[in-house]
């Protein structure tokens, strides 16, 4: 007889936890960004304290770039659900895609070089993919600023 696991929805601690670790952020800028005592982010991480005040919540989300009330979902053992999550995503991407399109060729390729050293340390698939795909804007729009560029000269000769 096997037995069957449910997947159980991540807590407030382990999620914060792996939000720190993908931003890249240590517990005393977590601190400094909330204006949490660093006390307090130790009882919630390590000894799993949820009872927080809503403004508590609040600056969790706002500090880690979580959409308003994340953490009191993770608090209350809800997890996100994917919905949200797809929708954040595409916020994202949109914010991203308006941003680079403000930005020089140089710019793009810095911010490649940029996010290629700091992966992280996740080497996986996707972010070989993402990569790539980036590498593939950058060499498109590098060939649309050329034609600009060109555009611009012939009309100006």
């Amino acid at each position: 007889m096997t037995k069957q696991t449910e997947r159980r929805p991540q807590t407030l601690a382990q999620s914060i936890t792996e939000r720190l670790n993908q931003l890249g952020m240590s517990r005393r800028e977590l601190s400094r960004r909330t204006q949490l005592s660093r006390q307090t982010i130790h009882n919630i991480e390590r000894e799993g304290n949820t009872n927080l005040k809503p403004s508590t919540f609040s600056a969790l989300d706002a500090a880690l770039h979580w959409a308003p009330g994340t953490a009191l979902s993770y608090a209350l053992g809800k997890g996100t659900d994917k919905a949200n999550t797809e929708e954040r995503v595409l916020e994202y991407v949109g914010r991203i895609a308006l941003r680079m399109s403000h930005m020089t060729t140089e710019e793009l390729e810095l911010c490649l070089i940029m996010m290629e050293e700091n992966e992280l340390g996740q080497r996986n698939n996707s972010s070989d993919e993402f990569k790539s795909r980036m590498k593939g804007l950058v060499a498109a729009w590098q060939k649309q600023l050329d034609q600009l560029r060109e555009q611009n000269h012939k009309h100006a000769s």
